[in-house]
């Protein structure tokens, strides 16, 4: 009686819409399979400091090298940002 979690980031840099969509569809599949018997969780990607994606993220001037991880959440949040049911 295992329940499999399943654990997806979202918004990568350079990702694009319909790859988010392809991830979605690819969670609908597993959900059919699994019959409901699964945890699914959705991440948005965030660019914390001192990884390498955050200095990809400033190069192609996605973020500003001032901008904080939490922050940026944050405004996502004030803008609407929501949770998604599959």
């Amino acid at each position: 009686n295992l329940q499999p979690t399943i654990n997806n980031v979202i918004g990568f840099p350079d990702e694009t819409r319909e790859n988010i969509f392809e991830t979605i569809m690819l969670n609908r599949e597993i959900v059919k399979i699994l019959n409901g018997k699964e945890n699914l969780n959705f991440f948005i990607f965030l660019p914390f400091a001192g990884t390498h994606l955050r200095k990809v993220c400033i190069d192609k001037g996605y973020i500003k090298e001032t901008e904080e991880s939490d922050k940026i959440y944050q405004e996502y949040r004030k803008k609407g940002g929501k949770t998604w049911n599959l």
